[in-house]
C-alpha cells in the first residue's frame, strides 16, 4: 500500500513542476513589458536587452525572442545581484571619506566599481572613485611645487 502512495506523491510533484514550467513559458512574452516598465535602477545594457526581446516578440520571431528573453532575464538577475553586492563597498567608501581615510575609501570604492563594472556604461561608479583619487592627491604634500626661499 505504501508503494501506491509513493507513486501518487511522485505524480503530484511532476505535475507541479510541469505546471510551473508551463506558467513560465506562457509568461515569456509578457516579461519584457514587465521589466521595461519597472526600469528603476536598471543599467542601459539590461534595458536594451529587454527592448530587443520585446521587439522580437512583437515581430513574431518567437524562438529568437525566447532566447533573448531568457538572456535579458539572466542579465537582470546578474545586474541586481551585483548592485546588492557593490553598494556596501560604495557606502563604506563614503563613510571612510567623511572620516578622512581617503586611501581606504579609494580601495573600497574600486572594489565596488569592479563588481558592477560591465554594467556601468556611463562610468557612474568609477567617477566617484576618481573624485576620491583627486582628493587624495590634493591632500598629499606636493614636493614639486615647494620652492626654496630666496634670501635677499
Amino acid at each position: 500500500m505504501c508503494f501506491d502512495d509513493d507513486k501518487t506523491i511522485m505524480k503530484k510533484k511532476i505535475f507541479i513542476i510541469l505546471s510551473i514550467l508551463g506558467l513560465f513559458l506562457v509568461s515569456l512574452p509578457f516579461l519584457p513589458g514587465f521589466f521595461m516598465s519597472n526600469r528603476g535602477d536598471r543599467a542601459d545594457v539590461v534595458y536594451g536587452a529587454w527592448y530587443n526581446a520585446e521587439k522580437s516578440w512583437n515581430s513574431g520571431k518567437y524562438l529568437h525572442a525566447s532566447g533573448e528573453t531568457l538572456q535579458a532575464f539572466w542579465m537582470t538577475i546578474d545586474f541586481d545581484a551585483r548592485i546588492v553586492i557593490s553598494k556596501p563597498f560604495y557606502w563604506r567608501s563614503r563613510a571612510l571619506e567623511k572620516r578622512g581615510q581617503l586611501k581606504e575609501a579609494i580601495d573600497s570604492c574600486m572594489a565596488g566599481a569592479k563588481i558592477i563594472g560591465q554594467y556601468d556604461m556611463e562610468g557612474e561608479w568609477w567617477y566617484h572613485c576618481f573624485e576620491l583619487q583627486m582628493q587624495y592627491h590634493k591632500a598629499l604634500p606636493d614636493s614639486n611645487l615647494a620652492s626654496p626661499t630666496a634670501k635677499p
